[in-house]
């Protein structure tokens, strides 16, 4: 495995780390952040997605039943 991988694999860990012992306020808050950015990117996240599936106009993509 490349050090690229190792390297980004040991952030992670250590992320993980941090949100499994960080407190109820810091996981609420984490959760209203990416709330607001799905909120504020909807249109790029239903673009994304029909490039990936191609199988319906974006506009009709309901993001929201993924959350």
């Amino acid at each position: 495995m490349s050090q690229e991988i190792i390297s980004c694999f040991e952030s992670q860990k250590a992320t993980a780390i941090q949100w499994r012992t960080s407190s109820r306020k810091e996981r609420a808050e984490r959760i209203i952040r990416i709330q607001k950015w799905i909120e504020t990117n909807i249109s790029r996240i239903q673009v994304a997605l029909y490039e990936d599936f191609k199988n319906t106009q974006p506009k009709q993509i309901l993001v929201k039943s993924i959350l």
